[in-house]
């Protein structure tokens, strides 16, 4: 399972719409913890997760800082077991494997100890923390878009009549390419259908190029916030390959720019994928998360 990220506006829509179904309340040590990390850190709210767990979060952030409780979470079935816990991304809790939520949970019998807990590993993602805990989505994504490109790519091969042998693909790539340059020059085919199944051949070959030339899908991540003296500023990741399945940054690509200096380019990026719907992805030009996180590819290999 590993840890569990949690999107802020997913959990007070989840927490709102149990309270209005069933009127549920956390329980008095959840809240009395709730009530003291509220008051010892600065900014910090909590919202129902369960009866017995509320999670942690920062109004205007996107990602939960983790979640707090009191109860048996160590997997025992002793009801004298119930302890305050804290759960959040910095804790390894080594007698349980990375695939358990244990893992990632710290556990005291005093609330003042766990309010020191709370206080350490309680914190905020940053941009680097969130585009990793969001990519795998978009990752899934991509993969289709190539895996049928390719496919469409090799459907239009055959309806042109150009055979490619797995072992020795030069000869049908040196007739793809001068098919391209008549195309390119205007030639017209006496043989219409002919003609229109070319040009769907060499549209669908420009979408296949960014997965197949380069063997690697460049993207990155943006995600736009609010300082707390009011500055809008705009952060962006190079993600080396959206399609591999370790999260790998290029750390010389990494920019925070302000809002009304944002370049062009990725501007207008942002304003296509801001008329789509939360979690769609565009083929050339990425992915919505929110209002204010997208993923878009780095470059655009098909003109």
């Amino acid at each position: 399972m590993g840890y569990h990220h949690q999107r802020v506006p997913a959990l007070l829509a989840d927490a709102n719409a149990q309270h209005q179904l069933n009127g549920q309340r956390t329980t008095g040590e959840t809240k009395d913890f709730c009530l003291a990390i509220e008051r010892s850190m600065r900014g910090v709210k909590t919202v129902m997760r369960t009866a017995n767990s509320a999670w942690v979060y920062m109004e205007g952030e996107d990602m939960a800082m983790g979640w707090v409780g009191y109860g048996d979470f160590q997997t025992s079935r002793a009801a004298t077991d119930n302890k305050y816990a804290v759960y959040a991304r910095g804790i390894r809790n080594m007698k349980y494997n990375d695939m358990n939520e244990q893992h990632y949970m710290r556990v005291a019998l005093r609330m003042d100890v766990a309010l020191k807990h709370a206080k350490t590993y309680l914190r905020r993602y940053s941009t680097t923390e969130t585009g990793e805990a969001l990519f795998r989505p978009v990752k899934e994504a991509v993969r289709k878009v190539a895996s049928a490109a390719g496919s469409a790519y090799s459907v239009c091969k055959v309806c042109v009549g150009v055979k490619a042998d797995g072992y020795n693909d030069k000869p049908a790539q040196a007739l793809i390419r001068e098919l391209s340059y008549m195309v390119q020059s205007g030639h017209k085919f006496m043989d219409a259908e002919l003609g229109a199944n070319i040009e769907a051949m060499l549209d669908a070959k420009k979408t296949f190029a960014r997965f197949q030339d380069n063997d690697i899908v460049p993207m990155d991540f943006v995600r736009a916030y609010t300082m707390d003296y009011g500055e809008q500023r705009v952060d962006t990741i190079r993600i080396k390959d959206i399609t591999s399945y370790r999260f790998d940054t290029d750390t010389e690509q990494q920019r925070t720019w302000l809002a009304k200096e944002l370049p062009e380019e990725l501007m207008g990026k942002v304003a296509v994928m801001s008329m789509c719907e939360n979690e769609e992805f565009v083929e050339d030009v990425g992915y919505k998360v929110s209002e204010n996180m997208f993923y878009l590819y780095a470059e655009d290999v098909t003109t």
